[in-house]
């Protein structure tokens, strides 16, 4: 079980409980630290009598150039498991007692298979579990225990969904057959990986909330800075994917135009996070993705189609100069919403 850390003190004793509990009997932990400047070694440190190995990440994050910090420290935990399964757990999420002992059996009972993900809970600051699904799967896979890349493709582009990366668990040959994380990612590291290992072998789903995802869920500047970077890279990042021909050619030809108005919702987030920050040529530029035809094809998708509106408002209310006032208007708008979703998760 593999958990990269970085500053964890004040979760990451709550973490090691839940895997030392586990009922798989035979598994060794291991826990990379990104040089922390808290408490956290000093924690790992009172478990070393239940066999966690904690190790200091020779790479120091301040020496890499044009290199994600967390990749470097992920690829480094990795590298040290010895096991037959490799687990790569997050350091201050919580597991249930049985994630490890499921995953190996489904191992052992799917040979075809090359990595295995579990479903989630969302839980916050104090470990409250709420009321929102969190990685749900689409109605393209929900049932399905295996599927391939070109399932798992087209469930990223089309249904927007993701795995839940801090439940991974994959066969030690995966790192000889499809090699570590990219090091020069780092928002998306974690699609790029799993669309990876989904080329090289199937992928399993165990359709259980096997673990618990801990979401700062209070903080909404913060959360909305991490959104807004996460979705420009995201973008980018599947644009530049599917201009390889052998994986445009896996894309669903009569969901495209669906598959672009998507993109387009995406970028009339980011248009909108630039008119309040002045970035207007940027702004603009992602607003030329935007096609009148897309309001009506996003009619049954309730987001793409309240982002379409807001493109459409956006695009009429900068011809008049005046896209900066309606945006902070609709940032207001979406505060409120805030207010309430927040509400509505306990």
């Amino acid at each position: 079980m593999c958990i990269p850390a970085y500053n964890a003190g004040q979760t990451i004793a709550k973490t090691l409980n839940s895997i030392i509990n586990q009922n798989y009997p035979n598994f060794e932990i291991i826990v990379s630290d990104n040089h922390s400047t808290d408490n956290t070694a000093e924690i790992v440190s009172q478990y070393q009598k239940y066999k966690v190995k904690y190790f200091l990440n020779p790479v120091c994050p301040d020496n890499l150039i044009n290199t994600s910090a967390v990749v470097s420290n992920l690829n480094y935990a990795i590298s040290l498991a010895k096991g037959e399964f490799i687990a790569i757990y997050h350091a201050d999420d919580i597991y249930d007692p049985t994630i490890i002992s499921q995953q190996v059996i489904f191992f052992q009972e799917n040979e075809s298979v090359g990595s295995v993900f579990t479903s989630s809970n969302l839980i916050d600051e104090d470990d409250v579990v709420l009321n929102i699904n969190i990685g749900e799967m689409p109605d393209d896979v929900k049932g399905v225990k295996i599927i391939d890349f070109p399932t798992l493709l087209n469930s990223i582009i089309l249904s927007e969904y993701h795995l839940m990366f801090p439940t991974l668990m994959i066969r030690s040959s995966a790192l000889k057959d499809v090699g570590g994380f990219n090091p020069l990612e780092s928002y998306v590291s974690d699609i790029e990986y799993y669309l990876r290992l989904a080329r090289w072998k199937p992928i399993g789903l165990i359709d259980q909330n096997l673990h618990s995802y801990r979401s700062m869920v209070g903080e909404e500047k913060s959360s909305l800075i991490k959104k807004t970077e996460i979705i420009k890279h995201h973008v980018n990042f599947i644009e530049q994917y599917i201009l390889n021909p052998e994986i445009y050619s896996e894309i669903k030809i009569t969901k495209l135009n669906y598959f672009e108005m998507l993109l387009c919702s995406r970028k009339i987030f980011l248009a909108r996070q630039y008119f309040l920050n002045d970035k207007i040529l940027e702004a603009r530029k992602l607003l030329e993705s935007f096609k009148f035809e897309y309001i009506i094809l996003s009619y049954k998708n309730k987001k793409g189609l309240q982002a379409m509106l807001i493109g459409l408002i956006l695009v009429v209310s900068d011809n008049f100069r005046i896209a900066k006032i309606v945006s902070k208007l609709i940032e207001k708008m979406r505060h409120y919403r805030f207010l309430l979703w927040h509400k509505s998760l306990y």
